[in-house]
């Protein structure tokens, strides 16, 4: 009887090992890149980092904020991220140049966040003939834009410091720093910016919102929203649609996340090392950025209608062709 009991005990606890050694989860890591600005305000919720166990799988991300899209784009290609946020006309490029990436979009997390400061209000475009305009960042999403809404307007522009034509605007690059700087000893009349740099520099300078770049936009595409940035998933990510469905849909939480976490986002960014984001946010800072998450399949038609704006300014800027069907998640 003892001997049987001893043999019983055993053939279950080998039963338990076995059953506990079936139902252990493999773990895969992944990393997301984005800039530090709005673009860290679309992973607000999972910032310090997110799990997902899947059926066989525990899938653990992490954030990592840069500096730069150059940084992102040389963590991809190099193997250190998985995705990022980062421009639709930039995701377009390396779909286009970078094959071996196997580049995809699966989401668009930026609706705009584009405005023109000053202290001199504003009707429109057209008020800005014979004057200098700033925009941050050479080829960026700002210079993209302006350009698209002078040439909507018919109005010839040209790159400098100094106006010499009343019949044209003139713009010139510089940095956020280099444009607060010219606002508080005020050599710079205009800039475009992206919150939520503007409120930063609005707060410190007294300068304020002129031109809201997305309703310019509508005024052209009524039927669409605009689009400015979204997660972009090399291919392995994208193929793995049990871990991808469920990370779009956790980001789809975010902007619940941080407008009722609003008090406490400054506290968080400073935690994890953002060098943009240390500030006192508002409700109003956060709707300016307008962030969200909608799949990049629902947005096709308003993500063209960006590219195409991208194309006609510069074509190399999205790689010299809109993706074909395939880009799209």
């Amino acid at each position: 009887m003892k001997k049987f009991l001893a043999t019983l005990l055993a053939v279950v606890s080998l039963f338990v090992f076995a059953s506990c050694q079936n139902t252990s989860k493999g773990e895969k890591d992944y990393v997301i890149g984005v800039v530090d600005g709005a673009p860290s305000l679309a992973v607000g919720n999972i910032v310090k980092g997110y799990s997902y166990a899947g059926k066989d799988t525990v899938y653990n991300t992490s954030v990592e904020i840069t500096a730069q899209p150059t940084d992102i784009i040389a963590g991809l290609a190099n193997g250190d991220l998985d995705m990022a946020i980062i421009p639709l006309n930039l995701a377009s490029k390396v779909y286009n140049e970078s094959k071996n990436l196997n580049l995809k979009l699966a989401t668009v997390n930026i609706f705009g966040c584009l405005y023109m400061i000053g202290n001199t209000d504003i009707s429109g475009v057209e008020d800005l003939k014979g004057k200098v305009v700033y925009t941050v960042g050479s080829n960026g999403t700002p210079e993209i834009i302006f350009n698209y809404l002078l040439s909507q307007k018919g109005i010839t522009y040209e790159y400098g410091d100094e106006a010499t034509d009343s019949e044209k605007v003139f713009v010139k690059v510089a940095d956020a720093q280099q444009i607060m700087a010219g606002f508080t000893q005020g050599t710079i009349e205009y800039a475009i910016l992206g919150e939520p740099v503007v409120s930063k520099i609005n707060a410190k300078t007294g300068t304020k919102v002129v031109l809201d770049l997305q309703a310019e936009w509508k005024k052209y595409n009524a039927e669409g929203k605009f689009v400015q940035a979204g997660l972009a998933v090399k291919g392995d990510v994208a193929e793995n649609t049990e871990y991808l469905n469920a990370l779009i849909e956790k980001l789809g939480e975010n902007k619940t996340y941080i407008t009722e976490n609003v008090a406490s986002l400054k506290d968080l960014y400073t935690e994890v090392g953002s060098a943009s984001l240390q500030m006192a946010f508002t409700t109003d800072i956060l709707e300016r950025c307008n962030v969200g998450c909608s799949k990049a399949s629902v947005e096709k038609a308003n993500i063209e209608a960006f590219l195409t704006a991208v194309k006609n300014f510069k074509a190399p800027l999205i790689g010299g062709a809109l993706p074909e069907d395939d880009f799209y998640l």
